[in-house]
């Protein structure tokens, strides 16, 4: 019913249990966690708030998105009073510390950022980050005359989130992977089921031919030979026709195995790819495009990154740290009595016999961030090195599409020609046989330089990181 963000935890803790069970209990109670500033002590004025109540003028209702104008300007005085200048139009107004972390983590954040937040610090936190679909990240803090941020656990926990940034990338790495490894089992599919179309039709070519052959030699205008040869091509056509559909259907499996479908599962193909174009893109375009959009590249960079918060969080393990500690405040039991209190504390943190164990993990650390910008760099030239390759072969399989459309085009007249001849009695079907062979090589030149052109272009396509997003658009499918 709800939104999956709100899929909290929900049981009563232990804390919970024994507070309702204290309480239950009627035994003295100092609630160290109590915020709500009417049950903490205070006293107030109270004629003068509830007098206020008696003017008409509270009665009015001006809403504001930043808080009633009198009130802010209330805020401002007390600040300027203790010598801080602000401005109205810079003060908000809430009703409470979680409607104004809400504000903060929805005008500051995107959805899925990360926050760093301190180990101990506001309870709800993880409820209002989820609401507001922000990521939270907690590191340690350091009690020395006051509490200190650890950045030796800030950097591991920088280090953590680039890891997982980089196993994210690699996710969708695998997604790009998953639609090359179906891309090409479809394709391949496509170029068995063109091989036993065509199988086919030079099989009934075949047939006919042979029928024709029969009927002449009963006419006696033909020889027997001719008849013999026509069958013996006849079942060579046949044997091929056979081998393909097997072919096909196997391709189909392999398909169906590669996508999840039951082996017994039956199914067609609806769309075919015909010869188009790969869109045009300049080289250094291309370099650009892939750099940013492959996923391996983008894993790579965030293991750089994680190595090198390794690195500073081990070089961090020898710093001192010096923390200062300090409050001003308010005593008195109304505001026009009170006077201001101060506490102020420091102390310095030398970590002095770390040395051997810091060094260590320094070395290590750099070690490590040596080898991830070695893998990043070698990375680069693969990525130049496949798409310098994916444009080569473009161009070459379209040029061999074009080459094979021409010669299938002569073949398909040659055949005519061929059987025109052997019709009217002119000539034996030798030149017809001759003309078949070279119509099926014709054809199958052209269904391989096609498949090849189209897996060229989808090579490109995850070459360039957009095979999940842009492979219809280069293969320009067809139903």
């Amino acid at each position: 019913m709800f939104a999956k963000r709100t899929n909290w935890n929900l049981e009563t803790n232990r804390i919970a249990v024994a507070l309702a069970g204290h309480r239950a209990a009627e035994k003295p109670l100092i609630d160290l966690t109590v915020s709500n500033p009417t049950e903490c002590g205070f006293r107030y004025d109270e004629d003068a708030i509830l007098s206020a109540l008696h003017n008409s003028a509270a009665l009015k209702y001006e809403p504001n998105p930043r808080g009633l104008a009198a009130a802010r300007s209330a805020v401002a005085q007390y600040y300027a009073e203790r010598g801080s200048v602000i401005s109205n139009d810079d003060i908000f107004l809430t009703t409470s510390t979680s409607e104004a972390y809400s504000y903060v983590f929805r005008t500051l954040c995107n959805p899925d950022d990360e926050l760093l937040i301190p180990e101990l610090s506001y309870p709800l936190f993880e409820f209002l980050a989820d609401i507001q679909d922000v990521r939270l990240s907690r590191y340690a803090l350091l009690y020395d005359h006051g509490w200190q941020i650890d950045f030796h656990a800030l950097e591991r926990i920088r280090q953590e989130s680039h890891n997982l940034e980089a196993a994210t990338w690699n996710y969708r790495n695998s997604r790009e992977l998953v639609v090359l490894v179906v891309g090409g089992s479809y394709l391949q599919v496509l170029a068995a089921a063109a091989r036993r179309d065509a199988a086919q039709s030079q099989f009934s070519t075949a047939k006919t031919l042979y029928e024709q052959a029969v009927d002449l030699k009963r006419a006696g205008m033909s020889p027997g030979i001719d008849v013999l040869r026509a069958q013996v091509e006849m079942q060579a056509q046949q044997q091929r026709l056979l081998a393909v559909s097997n072919d096909f259907e196997k391709q189909k499996l392999q398909l169906a195995r590669v996508i999840g479908l039951p082996v017994a599962q039956e199914f067609d193909l609806t769309d075919t790819v015909p010869f188009q174009p790969a869109p045009e893109i300049p080289f250094d375009q291309a370099m650009e495009t892939a750099y940013k959009n492959r996923s391996d590249y983008q894993a790579a960079l965030s293991l750089e990154h994680a190595a090198e918060s390794g690195k500073r969080a081990a070089e961090a393990e020898r710093l001192p740290s010096l923390g200062i500690n300090g409050d001003y405040g308010d005593v008195g039991i109304t505001p026009g009595s009170s006077h201001g209190t101060f506490t102020a504390t420091a102390g310095l943190r030398i970590p002095v016999f770390q040395g051997g164990k810091v060094r260590g993990d320094v070395l290590q650390a750099d070690a490590l961030l040596k080898q991830r910008r070695s893998e990043l760099e070698d990375l680069r030239s693969r990525i130049e090195f496949e798409v310098h390759t994916a444009f080569l072969d473009l161009k070459t399989a379209a040029e061999l599409v074009q080459v094979a459309q021409s010669t299938m085009g002569l073949a398909q007249e040659q055949l005519r020609q061929a059987q025109d001849r052997f019709a009217a009695g002119v000539a034996n079907n030798i030149d017809v046989v001759q003309a078949q062979e070279s119509l099926a090589t014709a054809n199958e030149s052209y269904i391989s330089s096609l498949n090849s052109f189209n897996l060229s272009k989808l090579s490109l396509a995850r070459s360039l990181g957009v095979a999940e997003t842009a492979t219809q658009r280069y293969l320009g499918g067809t139903k």
